[in-house]
């Protein structure tokens, strides 16, 4: 933490479920880093950026090989920022940009994702 923010950097790594996939790939084993800062501007006005990486390594079979089935391992970069303004008590607004690629051995498991959105909170402090 410093004086209006705070700055983070993690690791990890697991398991990870394909079932929900469209083709179900079973239990993936995954890799990751990220980082994260925050800074409050103002009182009511914050800001925010991150990155994070994965690593996914797909499971493999002799009936796979035998089959010719290959998945292929992929790498996911995210960056993500935006800023987030509190009103009145219990309210606050979002507004964040979130930029997302995936590269992989196979051409057609690659993608960009670019996701704005405009998120409004509202939350009620309670106390024990």
């Amino acid at each position: 933490k410093f004086e209006r923010g705070s700055f983070s950097l993690g690791a990890d790594t697991g398991w990870d479920t394909g079932f929900t996939e469209i083709v179900p790939r079973g239990f993936t084993k995954y890799y990751g880093g990220l980082g994260r800062i925050n800074y409050q501007v103002l009182e009511n006005l914050g800001i925010y950026a991150g990155a994070e990486y994965r690593q996914n390594q797909y499971p493999t079979n002799e009936q796979d090989s035998i089959y010719g089935y290959n998945p292929a391992d992929d790498r996911t970069y995210t960056g993500k920022c935006g800023l987030n303004y509190r009103f009145y008590r219990w309210f606050s607004v979002d507004l964040s940009y979130t930029y997302r690629q995936r590269f992989s051995d196979s051409p057609e498991d690659e993608f960009t994702d670019n996701r704005f959105m405009l998120r409004l909170n509202a939350a009620k402090p309670f106390r024990w």
